[in-house]
Formats: C-alpha cells, sequence, structure tokens
C-alpha cells in the first residue's frame, strides 16, 4: 500500500485513508492498537451485528454505565 499523497495527513490516519481511498467500495475493520485487552466475544458479536445489518457507519458498544470506546466499520 502506498500512502495516498493528496491528503495533508500524517501517522496512523493516513494509513487509513489511503487504504480506504484505494478501495473504497469495500468495508474496514478497525481496531486501536492499544485495544491489546479486548475480548474476542465482542469482536464476534460486532461481526454478527455487522453481518446483519452493514447500512450503519460505526457501531458503538455500551454498557448500563458508559459507552465504549468506538470500534469503526
Amino acid at each position: 500500500m502506498i500512502d495516498n499523497q493528496s491528503v495533508d495527513i500524517k501517522g496512523p490516519l493516513l494509513g487509513v485513508l489511503s487504504a480506504h481511498s484505494s478501495n473504497p467500495e469495500e468495508d474496514l475493520f478497525l481496531l486501536g492498537c492499544d485495544m491489546l485487552l479486548i475480548e474476542i466475544k465482542f469482536l464476534e458479536k460486532l461481526i454478527r451485528s455487522f453481518r446483519a445489518d452493514d447500512t450503519f457507519d460505526a457501531y458503538i458498544f455500551k454498557t448500563k454505565f458508559r459507552v465504549k470506546i468506538p470500534i469503526d466499520l
């Protein structure tokens, strides 16, 4: 993958935007590198939810007490 030079952004976001611009019709599954302890069951639930309804731009988990860190697709 070659970085998209048409955007004036540096760092990890440049990689994400470059991947998206080279495949705009494909969905991306992004997980922050600081989310090492995320449980597999949450990822499986997210994938099942996406397969059931892929019309959302982002899927965000929440509990009774707080919203979890967003995971974007």
